[in-house]
């Protein structure tokens, strides 16, 4: 009677070897589609703040501005763009926790989930800060184009309407991308050195923490940045720049409603003319 055979200890190092080479050909195929789906995942997200600031201009017939950090005008209560649209992106409960306030101070610490960057590792998935002493902040991984909606502010109200982009709605930027949290000792004169993206802020004086980009850095020298480091005293991060999380460039939204990736290479003036709506410029930073 023939005894049945097993593998051969060669026979068995040959099979995992392959098995090894297989996982080693699918794994950079499953992060680069994890990837991909990230991106879809973010383009949508822009896509819906995009379809937020349009209805809104429908409704009011203006858009909302970027912040508003002064009060007594009931169509634009104190704070940012995104406490504006919240009832266009089906939260109309948040914006009436602000009612009988005038301003953001019902909801600026509590999160969206809707508004985590999937790309954006600088905060944990709740989407919350918090930072001792001062309690908890939500926060966005999104900031709007200052130049794009404008501001009302004590030195006076600067809004904008449709009529308003004349280099044309699919040349000027809307959104982008901002890191959540974000730590250097080098920016201000915080006294820890964090700052933090709140996505319903609205503040003349404490600016670094509005979720706002091209506004207190103008010119080419507001491009984004590309994967600086945020962790520490000595990061690479500018609080009052956009940033892009990944190394294959920024998301962006056009006021027309469309999404784009703005390479990392794009020329910072070609940045500039796409953030300012009526530079005269006639460009294509289209995918």
């Amino acid at each position: 009677m023939k005894r049945p055979q097993g593998f051969t200890l060669v026979e068995l190092l040959v099979v995992i070897a392959i098995i090894g080479v297989l996982m080693g050909l699918l794994l950079p195929a499953v992060q680069m589609a994890r990837a991909a789906a990230r991106v879809v995942d973010g383009k949508n997200r822009i896509r819906q703040l995009n379809l937020g600031a349009l209805n809104f201009e429908s409704s009011k017939r203006v858009f909302p501005p970027s912040i508003t950090t002064v009060t007594g005008d009931p169509k634009f209560i104190r704070g940012s763009l995104f406490v504006h649209i919240l009832p266009f992106l089906e939260q109309q409960n948040l914006l009436d926790l602000t009612s009988g306030t005038g301003n953001y101070y019902g909801v600026y610490r509590l999160p969206v989930s809707f508004f985590k960057n999937p790309d954006d590792s600088t905060l944990g998935a709740n989407g919350v800060l918090n930072h001792v002493p001062w309690g908890e902040y939500g926060l966005i991984g999104y900031g709007a184009n200052y130049q794009a909606f404008g501001s009302i502010r004590p030195a006076g109200r600067d809004i904008r309407g449709m009529g308003s982009f004349t280099d044309g709605t699919s040349n000027t930027i809307s959104f982008g991308e901002r890191y959540m949290s974000m730590k250097n000792a080098a920016a201000t004169s915080n006294n820890d050195n964090w700052y933090y993206n709140i996505w319903a802020y609205g503040e003349e004086y404490w600016y670094e923490w509005n979720p706002i980009f091209a506004a207190y850095i103008t010119g080419p020298a507001s491009k984004f940045q590309v994967r600086p480091t945020e962790g520490s005293d000595t990061s690479t991060v500018n609080p009052l720049l956009a940033h892009a999380p990944r190394s294959s460039g920024m998301l962006v939204g056009m006021i027309d409603g469309s999404t784009n990736m703005i390479a990392p290479e794009v020329d910072e003036n070609v940045w500039w003319a796409a953030c300012t709506p009526r530079g005269g410029e006639v460009l294509s930073i289209h995918e």
